[in-house]
């Protein structure tokens, strides 16, 4: 599920923890010589909460490698 609302966020019940995983696509040169060949490098993330902009009604959040 993709969320791009706030709404959307505040729909999931209270009880989940929040995982944010960082996938980075791997070329297909990496792909030939690799013993498991799957197409992403997962890498464990956080984020952070940056701004509020209510003008415009956007929430911003920086995501960063953990």
């Amino acid at each position: 599920m993709k969320l791009n609302t706030i709404g959307q966020l505040k729909k999931l019940d209270d009880d989940f923890k929040l995982e944010i995983n960082i996938m980075n696509e791997v070329s297909e040169e990496e792909l030939i010589n690799s013993r498991y060949p799957y197409p992403w490098l997962k890498e464990d993330g956080y984020i952070e909460y940056h701004d509020t902009g209510y003008s415009d009604r956007v929430v911003c959040f920086g995501v960063y490698k953990g």
